[in-house]
């Protein structure tokens, strides 16, 4: 028998599967920066995943190589931090993505 408790974990699960981003296109638009997705793949920064585990370096390198405006980066910054967090909330959610990616 499951107790509202169970249930409101399970909701509150799914809801973080369903807004967790599941490619970098989404997760670009997620931070109304869609328009930076085609420099970013022919750049080489197509991947969601090492997109979200950048260092601040590599970030730096991000900007300046694909011309990421200051106030950009700053967005895309918070939206990968709001996105790890979830991560590191939900490690059902965190191995999905790990599946996900190694396919």
């Amino acid at each position: 028998m499951s107790t509202a408790a169970d249930k409101n974990a399970a909701s509150s699960s799914s809801n973080a599967n369903a807004a967790f981003p599941r490619s970098l296109a989404q997760l670009l638009q997620r931070a109304k920066l869609e328009n930076y997705h085609t420099v970013f793949t022919q750049k080489g920064y197509g991947s969601m995943v090492g997109l979200l585990f950048m260092e601040e370096y590599a970030l730096e390198s991000l900007r300046q190589n694909t011309n990421l405006k200051t106030g950009h980066l700053a967005r895309l910054r918070r939206k990968v931090l709001e996105f790890r967090i979830q991560l590191l909330e939900n490690p059902v959610l965190a191995f999905r993505v790990y599946l996900e990616q190694a396919k």
